[in-house]
């Protein structure tokens, strides 16, 4: 059985937390790895450069690709004075294929917010659903 998480927003005790629990497990992160209101700027990238150096699989969120070169929207909590450091992090790691769009285990399809009803109704597996997500968001 997986273990999965979302929306760290930089927490850096609860991702240490989500990756010393089962360890013998596949640990899955929903995404929202900085853009922290309460922690400050070092625990958010630590928490992210922690997560990346795992062995845990990583999904893309809304306040993950806003950091990106080309993204064409901010979200709320955005760190402007960080935008560089987490941009070059996200942007290597939109090359090296670290994170992915969806993800499907233990007969779960795994977002970071869901997916239209029509993906789905076209009687796909979980499998084919995150295979179809990952290479669209490949493609784009």
């Amino acid at each position: 059985m997986a273990i999965v998480i979302g929306d760290l927003h930089g927490n850096l005790a609860k991702a240490k937390a989500f990756l010393a629990y089962k360890p013998e497990a596949e640990h899955v992160c929903l995404s929202d790895y900085v853009d922290s209101f309460t922690e400050p700027p070092e625990h958010q990238l630590e928490c992210l450069n922690l997560l990346i150096a795992s062995d845990a699989v990583l999904l893309w969120g809304n306040h993950d690709l806003h950091y990106l070169s080309n993204t064409p929207w901010t979200c709320s909590g955005i760190q402007p004075g960080m935008a560089k450091v987490f941009g070059g992090i996200y942007d290597a790691g939109l090359k090296s294929g670290r994170f992915k769009a969806a993800y499907a285990i233990d007969g779960w399809l795994c977002t970071h917010a869901g997916v239209h009803p029509y993906l789905m109704d076209q009687a796909m597996t979980p499998e084919v659903a995150a295979d179809t997500l990952n290479q669209a968001f490949i493609e784009q």
